[in-house]
């Protein structure tokens, strides 16, 4: 028994996590979402199977999803339960048929033809499940204020609600909530009919006393809040921990006179009535010792905070615009002290109207209350600048990492010191560019983690692995190629090759691209999330361009030309050789600056490189002199050779096999005819020879003629597919 038990250490954290993953799918009287902090923070220390015989929304069971170990929910309404049921079961049949409600929503009449419906399948007893909880869930989303009343014979009578365009269902929280049950018994029962074990938990929730309570057709009066205090006593009798929520009324404090009682402050949001919502006191009551001192009272700035966001959500739900002093009288706060919140605090989902009136729109689905408190509790975190665009926090978040990481990758480049200087880089640029692609999912809503194949999400310590950067490129540009893309896809792979190696000679080798990457990133940064985040807004954001001369260059590339550097050299042709030379010559592929020394008389002049003059501090004849010139990389007819990219089609075409770029490099080094770096002597020149113009290789037709005839027997191209180059030793 104990072995199996739940050990809760630290609850709080978790249950927000599992919150984000999964969340009531309902809108239901009495939902306990405000209260979820409260009661987790009294649960047992261990308990075994977790019941909820008065499930509702479920919001509790789903804080504690995935840290409750079994879990058994019922509840007397079978159209919920049933609904639940579907989810676990089939959800993708759920959500098919849940959009083609949607689509129909639009027709003024839809909603009373459904209600009609449902009416009709009482008879049947709810016998096409999947269409029953279809009909359950829309009703449920569009009918006013999210109310499930019935009438005397079963019949649902909430009239539409007014709703323009509702949200029906989340497709993640969908799939997400399928997951939780999958070790969760469901049933149709009332709460006296539960069987837990000792040390099991039962949370009761249910309807309130002294309360609108026509949650189900044959509603709860006095009666059943006495059995259910029996079953509560029975259950602790049997060594089961307890706990009920309930409204603060003599007769709920007068039967639990022997409980544990605590006072909570909560509000009541979802009711026919607007004077019926609002703020009011609540009793949690336990047969255990929570650790919590009895009728503890939280600060009076927490309790307002608080008040202010489940008064926002009433408001945005409902659509009412409100003035600032009507939020004054009703939260508490000092009318000096709440004037400079919607230009700040509030300014990421509050909309100012005209006649001194205001509107909700952003902050349900993007701010939790903990967001919330959060956001309000920290004085530097919306800035008071008004160019500053607002964002969810999320969003913020991912945005920020990007760009700091981006910034720290441009600080490795420009220390010349360094020793891992393009690695660095590269990594962090990794960093900075998947952070951004997932800054642009969030924002959108678009799901950018991974799932299984049964629609769950995959898991790396307990938390959603999100996608890697090479998928994020994929989503983004799909089929399209760019230069961006093939500048990313190149610095995806160098990096990986090139990861906990020392390879300082490679610096020059792919600087261009490395600007290209950086400079794409502060583009797509700005284009995004508008110029404020830019870079280039906060520093010069040029890599640094030590090493200019001639004499260092030539060192660099000689280094490069050891065999330690083989591989490298041959990923970086064959690489450039499949893009084609019009995106090689691309700036936002390579962004290359050519620096020629000026003449002077003197050594220091003559070789210094760049000198910077400001604008306004030329003359009329110096700006004559100034020139800009766009270096363009253009196919030239290279007096009858071809390149690798040439070669390749010509040959594969002719063998009728496969023949691709890697294929010819093995060709190549196989026969050697020319050796891997660029050493011209190296050339056999009746097959190829060194283009310096280009810095690359270049073939002959006869080269061609050779593989052909090679290649055209089976043993040969057998021979070269088997083919491994062995370093020298």
């Amino acid at each position: 028994m104990t072995d199996n038990r739940t050990r809760l250490t630290s609850s709080a954290p978790a249950a927000r996590r599992e919150k984000q993953q999964a969340s009531p799918f309902v809108k239901w009287a009495g939902g306990k979402r405000h209260l979820v902090p409260e009661i987790i923070a009294r649960l047992p220390k261990s308990f075994g199977t977790y019941y909820e015989p008065f499930v509702g929304g479920g919001a509790v069971f789903f804080a504690l999803a995935g840290r409750a170990g079994k879990a058994a929910l019922s509840d007397t309404n079978a159209e919920l339960m049933l609904a639940y049921e579907v989810i676990r079961d089939t959800p993708e049949a759920l959500m098919e048929q849940l959009d083609a409600h949607k689509k129909a929503h639009r027709r003024e009449e839809y909603y009373y033809q459904v209600r009609e419906r449902r009416n009709a399948a009482l008879d049947s007893g709810f016998s096409d499940k999947v269409a029953s909880a279809v009909r359950f869930i829309y009703l449920n989303k569009t009918g006013y204020n999210g109310l499930y009343r019935v009438n005397s014979r079963g019949g649902f009578n909430v009239p539409k609600g007014r709703y323009e365009n509702p949200a029906i269902y989340n497709r993640e929280n969908i799939l997400a909530i399928s997951e939780v049950l999958k070790n969760t018994t469901l049933e149709t029962l009332d709460f006296a009919d539960i069987d837990p074990r000792p040390e099991d938990f039962i949370y009761c929730d249910p309807p309130y006393d002294d309360a609108f309570n026509s949650y189900a057709d044959d509603g709860f009066g006095e009666a059943d809040q006495k059995r259910l205090k029996d079953c509560m006593d029975r259950w602790r009798e049997k060594g089961c921990h307890v706990m009920l929520s309930n409204s603060d009324t003599p007769l709920i404090r007068a039967l639990y006179k022997g409980y544990r009682i605590e006072e909570v402050e909560a509000p009541r949001y979802i009711n026919s009535k607007a004077a019926k919502r609002g703020m009011t006191t609540e009793l949690l009551v336990m047969s255990y010792d929570t650790g919590i001192p009895a009728m503890a009272k939280r600060t009076k700035s927490y309790e307002r905070i608080e008040k202010s966001y489940y008064l926002f959500l009433e408001y945005e739900r409902t659509d009412k615009p409100f003035s600032l002093q009507e939020i004054v009288e009703k939260v508490g706060w000092a009318q000096s002290t709440a004037r400079t919140y919607p230009s700040k605090k509030w300014r990421p989902f509050i909309t100012r109207l005209p006649d001194d009136k205001f509107k909700v729109d952003g902050l349900d689905g993007n701010y939790s209350l903990d967001d919330y408190v959060r956001l309000m509790s920290q004085a530097d975190h919306v800035s008071n600048d008004p160019k500053k665009p607002a964002l969810a926090l999320e969003v913020e978040r991912l945005v920020t990492k990007a760009r700091e990481s981006a910034m720290l990758a441009l600080d490795i480049y420009n220390r010349p010191a360094t020793l891992f200087r393009t690695e660095g880089f590269l990594v962090m640029m990794v960093i900075a560019w998947r952070a951004l692609f997932h800054a642009v999912f969030e924002r959108d809503k678009v799901d950018y983690r991974y799932r299984n194949n049964d629609g769950t999400q995959q898991l790396i310590d307990g938390e959603p692995k999100a996608w890697d950067l090479a998928e994020c490129v994929k989503r983004h540009w799909g089929s399209r190629t760019t230069p961006e893309k093939k500048n990313l896809e190149f610095a995806i792979l160098l990096r990986n090759r090139i990861e906990h190696r020392y390879v300082p000679a490679l610096d020059p080798h792919v600087a261009g691209e490395c600007q290209s990457l950086l400079l794409n990133f502060d583009k797509l940064l700005s284009d995004e999330f508008t110029s404020y985040y830019a870079l280039r807004e906060s520093l010069a954001m040029s890599l640094q361009t030590s090493s200019v001369r001639e004499g260092a260059q030539m060192e660099a590339i000689k280094k490069f030309q050891g065999e330690q550097y083989d591989e490298l050299r041959d990923f970086l042709d064959e690489y450039r050789d499949t893009i084609g030379d019009e995106i090689y010559s691309d700036p936002k592929f390579s962004f290359r600056v050519y620096l020629i020394p000026r003449l002077g008389n003197h050594e220091s002049s003559s070789d210094m490189a760049v000198e910077f003059i400001r604008a306004e501090d030329m003359t009329p004849e110096l700006k004559e002199q100034i020139a800009f010139i766009k270096e363009k990389r253009v196919p030239v007819a290279n007096q009858g050779y071809l390149k690798p990219k040439n070669v390749v089609p010509l040959v594969a075409d002719r063998i009728k096999r496969e023949f691709k770029i890697h294929h010819h490099t093995q060709a190549w080094k196989m026969y050697g005819v020319r050796a891997s770096g660029q050493e011209p002597s190296s050339c056999k020149l009746k097959y190829c020879q060194f283009d310096e113009v280009h810095g690359d290789h270049i073939y002959t037709n006869a080269w061609v003629e050779f593989l052909v005839e090679k290649l055209s027997s089976p043993d040969e191209y057998e021979r070269l597919m088997n083919y491994r180059h062995k370093e020298k030793s």
